[in-house]
């Protein structure tokens, strides 16, 4: 195996480890749905290296790949088309929804 896929896998378990809450809910369901013979009640251990290929690439997606390509403030992805959008205050704005509504 190569070295790449050992420091992924490595990078995978630390960052299950520290989930909780709705996400450890969900890793726990890819990986049930990869082997679902695996039982679980409060606590799994797992050994990382057991999992096939397809349940590695999911819970790498699910948990690492969003803080691997997090918005990074270069001005890319403001969800504004690339338009600056100017502060409005409250009554200028209210005014507008008023008009728009007429």
């Amino acid at each position: 195996m190569d070295t790449g896929r050992c420091e992924q896998k490595k990078d995978l378990s630390e960052a299950i480890t520290s989930l909780d809450g709705v996400k450890l809910e969900k890793v726990i369901q890819i990986i049930h749905e990869g082997i679902p013979e695996i039982q679980y009640t409060k606590e799994i251990e797992l050994e990382i290296d057991i999992l096939p290929l397809h349940v590695l690439t999911k819970l790498y997606n699910f948990v690492l790949w969003p803080l691997r390509h997090t918005n990074t403030g270069t001005g890319k992805g403001t969800g504004t088309g690339g338009l600056k959008q100017k502060g409005m205050d409250e009554t200028v704005e209210a005014e507008k929804i008023h008009k728009l509504g007429e």
